[in-house]
């Protein structure tokens, strides 16, 4: 069918099944029929449809970059680019510098 896009390819991991799966519900596509090697847009996706995408991603705890879900050419190429927000937040409670601070000098740091 022309939701395959010739061979079908399942998908494999956490990351690509959760873009298989959300791009089924908003695209309204049987999920079990969707190669990985499919084109969101070809599936009849388009920049709303995407932009919802990004946003069901972040609610499941993803750092997205809709410009490289726009530009991705496969349903693989958008789970490869994703990756988990909490592995790029950076802690900064060893900080010495306090909170009324109004100079910071670098012995604070």
């Amino acid at each position: 069918t022309s939701a395959l896009q010739g061979r079908y390819v399942a998908p494999q991991g956490e990351r690509e099944q959760l873009i298989v799966t959300l791009c089924g519900e908003l695209l309204a596509q049987p999920v079990e029929q969707l190669s990985v090697t499919a084109n969101f847009f070809t599936l009849g996706g388009h920049s709303l449809l995407l932009m919802q995408l990004a946003s069901r991603l972040r609610q499941q705890g993803f750092e997205v970059d809709a410009q490289a879900l726009f530009a991705a050419q496969t349903l693989q190429e958008m789970a490869q680019g994703l990756t988990l927000a909490m592995a790029t937040e950076h802690d900064a409670s060893g900080s010495l510098i306090p909170a009324d601070c109004t100079l910071i000098t670098p012995d604070m740091g």
